[in-house]
């Protein structure tokens, strides 16, 4: 039990981790996005011309190159997007105390004490709450 408990736990902060890293991956990739907007409007033309059908074919392969780079960009900030709504459903499922907890524990790293501390609850209590926030981000993972 006590090795599913830390498996779980170990998925649960690499999913924070990937909340909190989310808005600097979207910059990072709506960076790139205006990188390959740019380099795409650069690409010649296709040209139907008889005469140069080599230029043509390396012309059209550029283009869609840098148009499937773009989708995929899109693509992967739709999904990161996705992770954050998911995650807001997360916390608005929680109560405000597990909350409280969630950002104490996840987002801030305080140790168990000192959130049991500043939130007038039992250590006992603060993991109970804890095992109820792993279990349940299950559902939204």
């Amino acid at each position: 039990m006590k090795q599913l408990m830390n498996t779980l736990e170990e998925k649960f902060r690499k999913w924070i981790n990937e909340i909190k890293e989310a808005p600097s991956k979207i910059k990072e990739l709506e960076e790139d996005i205006k990188y390959y907007n740019m380099k795409l409007i650069g690409c010649n033309a296709v040209s139907y011309d008889r005469v140069s059908t080599s230029t043509t074919n390396n012309s059209q392969s550029s283009l869609f190159m840098w148009l499937s780079k773009i989708e995929e960009t899109e693509q992967a900030i739709e999904k990161i997007i996705s992770k954050i709504k998911a995650f807001n459903s997360f916390v608005s499922a929680l109560t405000k105390k597990e909350q409280q907890v969630l950002d104490m524990l996840f987002m801030k790293r305080f140790k168990q004490k000192e959130a049991g501390l500043k939130l007038s609850v039992s250590k006992t209590r603060i993991f109970e709450m804890k095992s109820n926030i792993i279990y349940l981000s299950i559902l939204y993972m």
